[in-house]
């Protein structure tokens, strides 16, 4: 037969920890072994699975679709747990699923980086744990039962592809849902856009911003248009990727006009899908709510009162978030630190020290050391 190009769901499992089982059950293991293969096949084969490969303990799997992979692997680990293994033993198996085209050969064998992408994503996986691709969330999330669900866990490194990939786990109310990170590095989680030109004279005004959002959680750079608001926050962001390894996220906002488009706008800058487990305002609140994100809500000047009630909601729900704004003035949410950019001339002489740069407070009085910057928080201070 003639090779062709098929578009298939892939999946891949394997046992955690079968070199343990096999030195503990020695020649058992061979039973357990065939156990399993049992047990898997018959749950993927209700779901229209085709077990192509077995390797050790490992097995290859495809589905016409990746609906009916999800569903295999429900009933995969749920008739791997209510099972009873050789010498009581605890059988543990990751699995891992994509959807993408192959090239199926004259000898049946089944080829394409989908395969590799689908065996990574298994890889990464623990015990008892299903992961998928995000092609996988893409195209079955509208397509299974309510009570399954694929939740975004973050971008992560798989060995030999080049790029972070989006991973979801499966969840399922049958299945175990808390498990340790992937088996695999977390990629660098931003969007930031690339710089075309150097940023020269003020490397003092980036690293303290960047020191400031350690400390404060919403900042806004005030100015007039042109100052470099935009640019100062990318610079300072940029620096602080090392202590934001759980996103740093740009969004974008001079382009619309629409109030009710700010929360679609910024859920796509960062990648995040309303379905029907969950509304688009509480998928952002979901995604934002781990570990210690930092969000750039850009050019806000035209949307003062819609990002002000963003900002007070994410900050109220997410302990960790830090929020960045720029715009021509304050959103005026209470603990805001302002920051006034003030327009540089190829003249204006950069300062010895930014601790002794001064600028007007709300209520007359001078910033002028670190001390009082301290206790004058939500007081305007130049960045120049």
């Amino acid at each position: 037969m003639a090779e062709r190009s098929e578009t298939l769901a892939l999946l891949f499992t394997d046992i955690e920890g079968s070199t343990n089982l096999l030195r503990s059950l020695g020649a058992d293991y061979r039973k357990l072994l065939s156990q399993h293969r049992r047990v898997l096949r018959d749950a993927f084969a209700a779901h229209g699975g085709t077990v192509l490969q077995r390797e050790g303990d490992a097995l290859f799997v495809t589905f016409a679709d990746p609906s009916s992979a999800i569903l295999g692997a429900i009933d995969g680990q749920v008739a791997l747990a209510k099972a009873t293994w050789p010498a009581d033993s605890h059988v543990r198996v990751r699995m891992g699923i994509h959807v993408g085209d192959v090239i199926i050969d004259e000898d049946d064998d089944y080829v394409g980086l989908a395969v590799h992408q689908a065996a990574r994503i298994s890889a990464a996986a623990h015990g008892g744990q299903v992961l998928t691709s995000k092609a996988i969330q893409t195209q079955a999330e509208q397509r299974v039962p309510p009570d399954v669900s694929l939740k975004s866990i973050g971008r992560f490194r798989l060995k030999d592809f080049p790029e972070p990939e989006d991973l979801f786990q499966l969840h399922h109310p049958d299945l175990p849902g808390d498990f340790p990170a992937p088996r695999t590095a977390p990629g660098a989680r931003h969007n930031l856009p690339k710089a075309i030109s150097s940023f020269i004279g003020r490397d003092r005004d980036v690293a303290e911003l960047a020191e400031l959002m350690e400390t404060a959680r919403l900042v806004t750079l005030t100015g007039p248009g042109g100052c470099g608001k935009t640019r100062l926050a990318i610079e300072a962001a940029s620096a602080s990727l090392p202590v934001r390894p759980d996103g740093i996220w740009f969004v974008d906002l001079a382009p619309v006009s629409d109030p009710e488009l700010v929360l679609s706008v910024a859920a796509n800058a960062m990648g995040v899908q309303e379905s029907r487990a969950a509304s688009a305002d509480s998928a952002m609140i979901d995604f934002l709510s781990s570990g210690r994100p930092l969000v750039i809500l850009d050019n806000c000047e035209h949307l003062i009162p819609t990002c002000a009630e963003l900002a007070e909601k994410w900050l109220s729900a997410c302990p960790g978030l830090t929020i960045l704004v720029t715009a021509r003035e304050p959103i005026g949410v209470a603990g805001e630190v302002i920051r006034r950019v003030v327009c540089r001339s190829p003249r204006t002489p950069i300062p010895a020290s930014p601790l002794k740069r001064s600028s007007s407070s709300s209520n007359g009085r001078e910033v002028t050391s670190r001390s009082s910057i301290a206790a004058n928080r939500s007081s305007p201070r130049s960045l120049t």
